[in-house]
């Protein structure tokens, strides 16, 4: 069972290039970020994108400008996301070249329609790595035209999208929907990595067992090929023995036809060994590329499991972040919601102290100029004061009358005993 994997990530303007160099495998021959790479069949990827952008950051700036924001962006702001899709090596291999193909540009078709054939960037295929996926590259616009990521790629948005990337394109490849929400979201790279270096490691334990079949094999043929060899001997019923006049040293005598047919049995021996000496020699230069690679794919699977054991802690630590932000959010809701009680009754409140201080007092209202509310303030008079337009009324205790009248000398327009005006 496969499942359809369809990833997201934000990338601000300094990573842009980045992306662009592993997309489009700028560097020929060298990737610090990724060993899997085959660079011998780099040839083999596409970009489904119509444009062919050659320059991400400039592609970026070109449709941002399009959009004619009225603020400038800022340095940190999102301006490109990137789609992985993607599923198990086992699902690729099932597909033929041609459904392969289709597979993605369904995949293309599906992002394009969801977020806008204008913003995409570029939708580059690598068939160069063990399993096949997409990198599609896009600016995230707003349907009002704004640059926003934080409205485009909202948490409910990419649950949404899962299935409806499983609706509209995996269900008819057998694809599962990738598991919704938790910590597996998270962990879908790692364990497409895990499970891509078990599958590997049972290839090259299953093609070992096979090699060392072949050596046992071929050995058992050598070994009777030099049976055969050792047996050929002259045969008693076509030999004599003399001596040699000139050494004294016996010699064999055989009939011509005997020695070109064994001499050519002996020839042919010779040679199927020869023949089979070198194919062994080649089982076991391959047993030994096969073994190099086992251990290669073990150390891999190690890391991976390391990287997942990683990610778990990470996660956890994110996990409990939160816990205790939501605590908190919970305590500042709660002082919140206090506060706006105590604000509903801030009128109430403060009429009701403004009338008991004010209770049994006499005052008088006086309309004055800036300078006289001055001199008032700098005699330390104790007053309040309205401002409607150039006009200023104070109001004053009565029991003050003598000092305000001693301190400036207006006309009292209006007095009033025990209320307030």
């Amino acid at each position: 069972m496969s499942y359809g994997i369809v990833r997201v990530q934000k990338m601000s303007g300094g990573s842009v290039k980045g992306i662009e160099i592993h997309d489009r495998r700028e560097k020929d021959g060298v990737s610090h970020t990724n060993k899997d790479i085959d660079w011998a069949r780099v040839e083999l990827n596409y970009d489904l994108c119509e444009k062919q952008n050659e320059n991400f950051n400039r592609a970026v700036k070109e449709r941002i400008t399009e959009l004619n924001l009225s603020k400038a962006v800022r340095k940190d702001a999102v301006v490109m996301a990137q789609v992985l899709v993607t599923s198990e090596h086992n699902f690729f291999e099932g597909l033929s070249k041609e459904h392969q193909e289709q597979f993605f540009k369904d995949s293309y078709n599906f992002l394009i329609n969801r977020y806008g054939k204008e913003n995409v960037i570029s939708a580059t295929v690598h068939l160069d790595e063990t399993t096949p996926h997409m990198h599609f590259n896009f600016v995230p616009v707003t349907a009002d035209g704004r640059l926003s990521a934080k409205s485009v790629l909202t948490r409910q948005s990419l649950i949404e999208q899962q299935t409806a990337f499983y609706e509209q394109v995996g269900k008819a490849y057998g694809l599962e929907r990738g598991i919704q929400g938790g910590k597996k979201t998270h962990l879908e790279t790692a364990q497409l990595k895990e499970r891509t270096a078990l599958e590997n490691a049972q290839r090259v334990t299953e093609r070992t067992d096979t090699l060392s079949q072949a050596c046992v094999a071929l050995e058992g043929k050598i070994e009777r090929l030099e049976g055969i060899a050792i047996e050929i001997e002259p045969q008693p019923s076509y030999t004599k023995t003399k001596k040699n006049p000139f050494t004294s040293k016996k010699m064999v005598e055989i009939p011509l036809e005997h020695y070109k047919a064994e001499k050519l049995q002996l020839l042919t021996t010779k040679n199927n060994l020869s023949e089979f000496t070198k194919k062994l020699e080649k089982v076991i230069l391959e047993k030994k590329n096969v073994s190099e690679a086992f251990y290669k794919t073990d150390r891999e699977l190690k890391e991976v499991k390391d990287e997942k054991k990683s990610i778990f802690g990470r996660l956890n630590e994110k996990n409990s972040f939160i816990e205790q932000l939501d605590k908190k959010n919970k305590r500042l809701n709660d002082d919140l919601k206090t506060i706006k009680q105590v604000l509903k009754a801030y009128p109430t409140v403060l009429a009701e102290v403004d009338k008991a201080l004010n209770e049994g007092k006499e005052y008088e209202y006086l309309d004055v100029n800036e300078m006289q509310v001055m001199k008032l303030k700098g005699k330390g008079v104790d007053f309040a004061q309205k401002k409607d337009n150039n006009k200023i009324t104070i109001r004053y205790e009565k029991a003050d009358e003598a000092i305000v009248k001693e301190i400036i000398q207006p006309q009292i327009i209006n007095q009033k005993q025990g209320q307030s005006r």
